[in-house]
């Protein structure tokens, strides 16, 4: 099993990955927010290999009632709406996507800011900026701006804006927002390691691999960071936001 996404509710009681091998995202409880040790190994799953066969990143809106996908197998992003707020199982279709391959013919990530009235996606060793007019709504999106990132392999910004987290090897490093000045990332891993068979959580700090280039994403007020390669989902902890 090898996830390509990370992403977690913004109440931290559910956490999806996207598994590109089988074109399903699956979603798993956290009985307590925000803690992977606490996870129900037991997931329900979605099938979206109608639409999109090969995932790459998703996005699940602040208030879990959109849920956005990219992959390799066309230039867009589609856009489903979940009837029952944060449960993939509730998904559908809107027959809304927005192309993105004027752009990019490689979008490896796609997220939103925490109004929906932004989005951006990562491709192209460059950070393209969208706006919409309605928030989440894809059919009233169009393109802004873009900015060279030609070091990172997965970008992801803070909940607030003021940050943005380059996945770059075996680092990850944080830049402010207008890319002005740069500092490591200070985290401490919370000792929660989960491999990701669907079946066991096994911590194994011998063999984890912390180089995030297959995804990452943050908890609402920056205090969580969760990150992805090949099999494994490593949980850190920042005792200063962001």
């Amino acid at each position: 099993e090898y996830p390509r996404s990370v992403e977690i509710s913004s109440d931290g009681t559910k956490l999806y990955i996207a598994q590109y091998s089988d074109d399903k995202i699956y979603q798993f409880t956290l009985n307590t927010p925000f803690a992977l040790s606490s996870v129900n190994i037991y997931p329900t799953n979605l099938y979206i290999g109608s639409t999109e066969g090969t995932i790459l990143d998703m996005a699940i809106s602040h208030d879990g009632q959109k849920m956005f996908v990219v992959g390799s197998t066309g230039d867009k992003i589609i856009e489903y709406v979940l009837s029952t707020p944060f449960n993939i199982t509730s998904a559908y279709w809107t027959g809304v996507t927005f192309d993105v391959s004027s752009q990019t013919s490689n979008p490896l990530t796609v997220q939103f800011s925490s109004d929906g009235m932004k989005f951006y996606v990562f491709g192209s060793a460059k950070m393209h900026e969208y706006s919409v007019t309605a928030a989440y709504n894809l059919s009233t999106a169009s393109y802004v701006s873009s900015i060279d990132v030609d070091t990172a392999s997965n970008i992801r910004l803070s909940h607030t804006g003021s940050h943005m987290y380059f996945a770059n090897g075996n680092f990850v490093e944080q830049y402010l927002s207008d890319g002005t000045a740069h500092t490591p990332v200070a985290a401490v891993s919370s000792g929660d390691t989960w491999v990701f068979d669907k079946t066991s959580i096994v911590d194994d700090k011998t063999t984890i691999n912390d180089a995030f280039s297959n995804g990452m994403t943050m908890s609402p007020d920056g205090t969580n960071l969760y990150g992805i390669n090949t099999r494994y989902i490593r949980h850190y902890t920042l005792s200063t936001p962001y």
